[in-house]
């Protein structure tokens, strides 16, 4: 089964008002992991998820020391009665 790559990321728009994005690709090479890891060095709004694993900038002094957090998040399985 091939894993998701998701950048997602506030950008801002002709009118200079923010806007969420969320990119995704399923089956990502190297060079998609590679550019996305530099757009994320470099936006600390920015957060990475791969499969169940989140990395995102907890706050500013871990952005300027590329201090990433990250988590993992377990996918609950609901059950019926």
């Amino acid at each position: 089964m091939a894993l998701t790559l998701v950048l997602e990321y506030t950008r801002k728009d002709f009118f200079n008002n923010s806007i969420y994005t969320k990119d995704q690709k399923r089956g990502f090479t190297k060079n998609d992991l590679i550019k996305s890891f530099l757009f994320f060095s470099k936006n600390q709004d920015s957060i990475i998820r791969i499969g169940n694993f989140i990395m995102f900038w907890k706050n500013s002094n871990d952005f300027k020391g590329k201090s990433v957090s990250v988590r993992v998040v377990e996918k609950k399985v609901c059950q019926a009665g």
